[in-house]
């Protein structure tokens, strides 16, 4: 029983000092000040707006609690105004809240009285744009068409170049673009646009590698302030080489430009001897523009044999009597891009006897030299006109000055005649 009653009595002096907090509170005052403003900015009068007595304010011991704020304000027990004690940074305060609201606490004592006071910080634009790095990087592949959209490595988000600005509602507001000035220095940024929204970057052509490797342009971000701030990252591209282009046959070639060609070599060769090589080059750069060579046809495998790097076809034995007297090979280039690329060159090697070999080769040195004869009379015939042409160049000069004392002479008789 006494249990109870002793219950009941704390129940009842804690509803009362509840009740006695509640009727000393009043109700809650609202201000609003800039971010940055100066130490010592008035904020608001609080024993105005609360029908305090200023003469007791300091008696009573007035002060602001605001828990981890209470630094950032204060209020003169003289005059009951509430000022700015150190500099707010709403960024720092509220970092991306909205809005920013400090809520303060006014405390009298003798007797107590609890004032509840909302202080909101306005947001003012004292931050640019800012990039999460100075430099990016991009990479574009020569296969990629017109109108494919390109991401940053660096941004925040996957599909675009991302700047964040600290500031709130139009201060926030950003939008990018590729300065004027350098589209029409840098021709290649004129490659590439830019959504002003969202800063997707936007492929205006395709790229090859072969003839552009990399450049660079800049992205400005700027923010929507009253006076807008900016900042820019420089972008570097880097064209990415894919296989587009195929091997080329350059030996074999025929007249009509089909790579295929024929061989003549005598029958009595060793194992070894160089039949010919192939020859076959890739517009494309590095590991795409590596060329294989294989046998894709030959008659006897036993006969001929095919380097794979270089192209060189050579005789793995010696012939014999059962041997064919022509032997067709079809070569395979390809080069090594992921999905390679390829050309087939045909050379027949035809096997003679050593008289016929050296026969022909006689021929082709004859003929060799006939076209080197041709060269070397036309040669001299254009050697002997420039030649002709700058003494009778020499000649005419020297009569000239030779006639001119004479022309001199003639006249002057002919004054002193006159005289």
């Amino acid at each position: 029983m006494e249990l109870n009653e002793r219950k009941a009595i704390i129940a009842y002096y804690a509803v009362g000092f509840l009740l006695l907090l509640l009727s000393n509170a009043s109700a809650q005052i609202r201000y609003s000040i800039t971010e940055e403003v100066k130490q010592g900015t008035v904020v608001g009068n609080i024993a105005k707006d609360l029908g305090l007595d200023t003469n007791s304010l300091k008696e009573r011991g007035c002060r602001v609690v605001a828990g981890s704020t209470e630094s950032l304000f204060q209020v003169n027990q003289h005059d009951g105004l509430l000022y700015v004690k150190e500099i707010i940074d709403r960024e720092d305060v509220c970092e991306r809240t909205s809005p920013c609201l400090i809520n303060l606490k006014t405390v009298l004592e003798n007797p107590l009285e609890i004032h509840y006071v909302v202080v909101e910080v306005l947001d003012v634009n004292d931050h640019s744009p800012s990039f999460s790095e100075k430099e990016a990087r991009l990479d574009i592949s020569e296969s990629g068409l017109p109108g494919l959209r390109i991401q940053l490595q660096a941004a925040r988000d996957p599909d675009v170049v991302k700047a964040s600005d600290p500031d709130e509602n139009t201060n926030s507001l950003i939008s990018y673009n590729i300065p004027r000035a350098e589209r029409e220095d840098n021709k290649h940024s004129s490659l590439l646009n830019i959504n002003p929204e969202s800063g997707v970057i936007v492929a205006l052509k395709s790229f090859d590698f072969e003839t552009l490797k990399t450049f660079q342009f800049h992205v400005v971000a700027t923010d929507a302030g009253t006076i807008s701030r900016n900042s820019n990252v420089t972008v570097n591209v880097f064209i990415l080489d894919d296989n587009d282009n195929a091997p080329v046959i350059m030996y074999p070639l025929n007249a009509n430009g089909s790579a295929e060609g024929v061989e003549e070599i005598p029958r009595n060769v060793n194992a070894g001897h160089l039949v010919t090589k192939v020859r076959a080059y890739d517009a494309d750069i590095g590991y795409n523009g590596w060329l294989l060579f294989s046998l894709l046809e030959v008659t006897d495998h036993s006969l001929f044999g095919l380097d794979r790097y270089t192209g060189q076809i050579r005789t793995l034995r010696s012939f014999t009597e059962t041997d064919g007297a022509q032997h067709k090979l079809v070569i395979l280039v390809k080069d090594n891009g992921n999905v390679s690329l390829s050309a087939t060159a045909t050379v027949v090697v035809k096997l003679v006897e050593p008289k016929e070999a050296i026969a022909a080769s006689d021929v082709k040195s004859v003929l060799k030299a006939d076209d080197e004869s041709n060269v070397t009379f036309y040669l001299m015939i254009t050697l002997g006109s420039v030649s002709a042409l700058f003494i009778a160049s020499i000649i005419v000069l020297v009569v000239m000055q030779c006639s001119k004392p004479r022309e001199l002479a003639c006249r002057q008789v002919f004054t002193r005649n006159k005289l």
